[in-house]
């Protein structure tokens, strides 16, 4: 991805209506980490299979398909014509140079998914169970009540070999804490050093208040 500021994203009016074209900051930093990762070879994401949970505009996803992952961007219903249009957009739409210079860019699928339901049958999701190579969510730690339906979604797509990396900006820590408690029950859950990755955390509004985290499933854990 060559920068995030050069990224095309539709937004959405409160009464859910295509109507502007936004442009995500760099300060949206899990793909800059992701890309970091990427580029200095530390990870590789050529081949895997990768689901962005919670997609919303779809940015982190997008990113990942540029770097040749195999990409399902999933959320709610109602949000599935706003991820079709930026996917278009940024890859389909040949005015957009952005995505589809790169050569080993894989075009990201766009499914529903209802945290906690049964995967829409002969999708993607159903056939990837249990063979994620890597999930991605960020910001979706608003409501303390879905976290166990978030958590059922990860056991269903995961198995101990899969990487699973999300990240939040601090809104309300004792929910936060809450997610990666539960969370911890069935995965080794660490977070990002800061120290590690001073430009992806320093480029942000404010660091004290962005989180990175990763995860693999424990192999004796049970859903």
């Amino acid at each position: 991805m060559s920068d995030s500021e050069d990224t095309s994203l539709w937004g959405r009016t409160e009464e859910r209506e295509f109507s502007y074209i936004v442009t995500v900051p760099s300060s949206d930093q899990q793909p800059n980490y992701l890309q970091a990762k990427a580029n200095n070879g530390k990870f590789s994401f050529k081949g895997k299979k990768v689901v962005e949970l919670g997609a919303g505009v779809g940015l982190v996803g997008m990113t990942l398909a540029v770097f040749g992952a195999q990409v399902i961007l999933t959320d709610q219903e109602y949000a599935l014509p706003l991820l079709h249009k930026n996917v278009d957009v940024n890859f389909q739409q040949r005015s957009c140079k952005l995505f589809v210079a790169a050569e080993m860019t894989v075009v990201p699928k766009v499914e529903v998914c209802q945290w906690g339901e049964r995967f829409q049958s002969g999708g993607n999701l159903e056939s990837w169970a249990k063979n994620t190579d890597v999930i991605v969510f960020s910001d979706v730690l608003y409501h303390a009540s879905a976290f166990l339906l978030l958590t059922e979604t990860l056991h269903e797509l995961t198995s101990p070999s899969t990487d699973v990396f999300f990240s939040f900006e601090t809104r309300d820590k004792t929910i936060e804490a809450n997610f990666l408690q539960q969370l911890r029950e069935t995965f080794n859950v660490n977070e990002i050093s800061r120290e590690d990755n001073v430009q992806v955390f320093d480029s942000f509004e404010y660091p004290g208040e962005l989180f990175i985290y990763h995860a693999r499933r424990k192999a004796d854990s049970k859903p």
